[in-house]
């Protein structure tokens, strides 16, 4: 909602501004991919992560369906405070192809930068991401 805040109100300084001074800037090219973004971030409310004992899905990531075989580790790391979980596929490159090609490119860009190459990420998470990491682990510890 904020985003759709936010692009509201370039629109409204833009009406301002050809009101006022007789011109207006393409404010509105910057205000409405805000709005539409904003708004489709609202619409969507499916969970961002789901984990149960045969797998996992992450919204970001296509919502796939990620058997935990498939996954050789699980850990954590941070950046400034804010916990991120990491990801280590049994095989990289299968597992990228299988994503949508954003996260293809934020994968690869992340391993350029020296992160791991899959993670996830606070945003979006009504939960901390210390219980997350904490449920995915209890998940995908073997049943005994």
């Amino acid at each position: 909602m904020l985003l759709v805040g936010i692009g509201s109100g370039l629109l409204m300084a833009n009406y301002a501004l050809s009101l006022l001074a007789g011109f207006s800037l393409p404010l509105i090219w910057a205000a409405a991919p805000v709005i539409v973004f904003g708004a489709a971030r609202a619409i969507d409310r499916r969970p961002v992560i789901c984990a149960s004992r045969e797998g996992f899905s992450y919204t970001p990531w296509g919502g796939r369906f990620t058997p935990w075989a498939e996954i050789e580790a699980l850990g954590t790391f941070r950046v400034r405070d804010r916990m991120f979980i990491s990801l280590q596929p049994a095989w990289p490159e299968q597992f990228r192809t299988s994503m949508p090609w954003m996260s293809r490119v934020n994968s690869a860009v992340n391993e350029r930068l020296g992160r791991p190459a899959f993670y996830i990420t606070p945003t979006g998470l009504d939960v901390s991401p210390e219980m997350v990491f904490k449920q995915m682990l209890a998940c995908a510890a073997p049943a005994t």
